[in-house]
């Protein structure tokens, strides 16, 4: 709220220029010069014109950053993970299992993630506890933070160091006893493609919101 009244402040003490307003059927660009002000109508190529020197940039975006979006102040960022080795405590119990290729999404303070298969863009359940059928984190107490392309690789650390238990582990591998197969890998090299459990959403409808 603090920052609302500054911001206010601030804008109290510029000089006003211009200014659009949008109507149900028209747009209209108001000029401000001196004592004098000229109204005139517009349209929406007319404020694409206005706008098409203005650059705006994301930043340096993580590597391996597949989507990229940000409205209402809200970032959303989908970044893409090869098959790897991560040390994991299950049950208060460290074990070291192979993690299949897998897709991480933030956005805001909710985040998701999701087996892949790099080379056809299949989605898979991720075959992990905490996870909802939807691809959601069950947050639990992991203390994550609001996502960002600078917040998002500290984020997914937060994930698999959070420690998992048996919550939600139904429905994640074909054949379920996801927590017997789990202990089973440990110390293994690569987890077993059979076992992926194929999600009902795409990649694309990831990206587009759903």
């Amino acid at each position: 709220m603090n920052e609302i009244r500054k911001s206010l402040e601030i804008i109290k003490q510029q000089k006003l220029l211009c200014r659009l307003d949008f109507y149900e059927e028209s747009i209209f660009l108001t000029k401000f010069a001196e004592d004098r002000k000229s109204q005139y109508e517009v349209s929406a190529e007319d404020i694409e014109q206005l706008f098409s020197g203005v650059e705006f940039s994301t930043g340096m975006l993580p590597t391996n950053t597949i989507f990229y979006s940000r409205k209402h102040n809200v970032e959303k960022v989908v970044i893409c993970y090869g098959a790897t080795i991560k040390k994991i405590q299950l049950n208060d119990r460290d074990i070291t299992i192979p993690i299949p290729d897998h897709i991480f999404i933030g956005q805001g303070l909710k985040y998701k993630i999701f087996a892949m298969d790099i080379t056809t863009s299949v989605v898979y359940q991720m075959p992990l506890p905490n996870v909802y059928k939807d691809g959601t984190i069950c947050q639990g107490t992991a203390n994550f933070t609001k996502c960002s392309p600078e917040s998002i690789n500290h984020n997914y650390k937060t994930f698999f160091d959070s420690g998992f238990n048996e919550d939600l582990e139904q429905g994640r591998v074909k054949g379920d006893k996801l927590i017997e197969k789990l202990i089973s890998l440990d110390g293994k090299r690569k987890f077993p493609k059979k076992w992926l459990l194929e999600a009902d959403i795409s990649l694309n409808e990831i990206t587009e919101g759903r």
